[in-house]
């Protein structure tokens, strides 16, 4: 079962904006949750929420997939695998790391 995403969990992926430099990875930081629950101290990443890359030309992703099983404020979950969508270029990525201690079925 994959594990949960809190804000300060990683994500990777592709960007592509055309330049001479790209396509190349980009990797990213979820940063943003539900303020009503956490794990591990941490507040748990949802569906829509998003994070900064790290990508040379900077952007912002958004979780695109989140748990069938589990919402939380009526968002569902986000697990490692997700994907996520750059809102600047439009490639896709996907979570890479989350909380051990907390797995839930797709």
């Amino acid at each position: 079962m994959p594990e949960v995403t809190r804000i300060g969990d990683s994500t990777t992926g592709t960007c592509d904006k055309g330049l001479p430099c790209c396509p190349h990875g980009r990797s990213g930081t979820n940063g943003t949750g539900r303020p009503r629950f956490r794990a591990g101290g941490k507040l748990l990443h949802c569906l829509s929420d998003t994070g900064a890359t790290n990508c040379p030309h900077g952007g912002t992703y958004e979780s695109v997939q989140g748990s069938e099983k589990v919402r939380v404020d009526g968002l569902p979950v986000t697990l490692v695998g997700h994907g996520t969508l750059c809102k600047s270029c439009g490639e896709v990525g996907s979570h890479s790391s989350g909380w051990g201690k907390m797995r839930i079925a797709k």
